[in-house]
């Protein structure tokens, strides 16, 4: 089962079926939600965000892809017969990955900050260096088949992913809200899996607001004892899912979560009444 494919399509592998780390984020949120996530359709005209974090990557891990990957969007004027081409332009190029003359040249500027930082250059030249990898293998503890798309694999296996981020200074609060802990340690684990261990992951940070006319990039690892957290969690929700697929029970809906203080108004208040 262990696997490991260096030249798949990004496509081919996200059609994979195997569990990936942010469908076992969805899963974690709600059975119903990964549901959801593998059949909802998607509106091409609000993937902007995700179009632009799809280009830095081609960029920087994939230049020679740059033409296949995303498509910079002419400029059109605002006449109706301008309008009119532009809707056509759109129309032609629905299922690209499209960007603007402004996004592209913002994205250079983001991408030739990236190779100023010495660490983040060393893992992007490496020699014999390998970029959009596709790990695939089998959690022992649940049984489930697992996948990974690891960003970057040096020859010295040194494991890196890239992260955009509004303020470095907030990463930390990005790391706790979107799991970068547990993708860590299953991305670690999925390669040792191959009998590829590596050391700790580490994440490429680049500011996507500049600061002084220049976006800041940084090299983090995140500490052993968080990933070892992360690593107890994707886990225990690993073998939730088995449960879950065992026991073929229907999608439910999910609770909703009240804040604290709402809670503790209706305690006081409850109190209150009793005195």
């Amino acid at each position: 089962m262990p696997q490991i494919i260096y030249d798949m399509p990004a496509d081919e592998y996200h059609a994979r079926p195997e569990m990936s780390n942010s469908n076992l984020k969805l899963f974690s949120e709600s059975p119903a939600r990964l549901v959801w996530a593998r059949t909802a359709p998607e509106d091409p005209e609000k993937r902007r965000a995700l179009n632009l974090g799809t280009a830095m990557h081609t960029m920087l891990l994939e230049p020679h892809r740059a033409h296949i990957d995303y498509v910079v969007m002419p400029k059109f004027g605002r006449k109706a017969v301008d309008l009119l081409a532009k809707k056509e332009w759109l129309d032609a190029h629905e299922q690209c990955c499209i960007i603007t003359d402004e996004e592209q040249r913002k994205l250079q500027i983001m991408a030739k900050s990236v190779m100023a930082h010495p660490v983040a250059r060393e893992m992007l030249e490496s020699k014999g260096a390998v970029n959009e990898s596709s790990v695939f293998w089998r959690d022992p503890d649940s049984g489930v088949d697992c996948r990974a798309r690891p960003d970057i694999l040096t020859w010295d296996v040194t494991l890196g992913d890239i992260k955009t981020t509004p303020d470095l200074k907030g990463f930390g609060n990005s790391v706790v809200d979107y799991r970068y802990y547990v993708q860590a340690a299953f991305y670690e684990d999925g390669l040792a899996a191959n009998d590829i261990h590596t050391g700790p992951m580490q994440f490429i940070v680049i500011q996507k607001n500049a600061s002084a006319g220049r976006y800041p990039v940084d090299v983090v690892a995140l500490p052993d004892d968080l990933v070892e957290y992360g690593r107890r969690t994707y886990k225990r929700e690993l073998c939730e899912y088995a449960e879950w697929q065992d026991r073929c029970e229907p999608v439910e809906a999910t609770e909703q979560s009240i804040p604290n203080w709402f809670y503790k108004q209706i305690e006081d208040e409850m109190i209150g009444d009793i005195t």
